[in-house]
């Protein structure tokens, strides 16, 4: 197992951006003793176990502020927001040259 960081390869369009501080904000109201910092992106595989479908798409979340130490090496800047870019070399393949966007939910699309 590597301990290799893979770096972002991918842009955040304002839309993205915007609904991430929208959110950051409103977690942040309801966590005021430990505020989110840090956007996580990753890829994430859901399982329906009713129908056994199998549905891939990006994931979102958040890092609290006193979590910074433990994933501070992880950090990079994508257009203009500190994310952690928590995927494997596998999963990367999904964002590269993509633009994470948001209409309704987020969703990578093409330039």
């Amino acid at each position: 197992m590597s301990n290799e960081i893979i770096r972002p390869n991918f842009t955040i369009s304002d839309a993205a951006k915007a609904v991430l501080a929208d959110i950051r904000q409103k977690m942040a109201l309801s966590s005021p003793e430990d505020p989110p910092e840090v956007s996580s992106v990753a890829w994430g595989t859901f399982h329906d176990k009713s129908s056994g479908k199998t549905h891939e798409n990006v994931v979102l979340g958040f890092y609290p502020k006193s979590m910074h130490a433990r994933i501070a090496h992880g950090i990079s800047t994508v257009s203009g927001i500190n994310i952690v870019f928590f995927v494997t070399k596998e999963t990367a393949t999904h964002f590269a040259g993509k633009i994470l966007d948001f209409d309704s939910w987020f969703f990578l699309r093409d330039p």
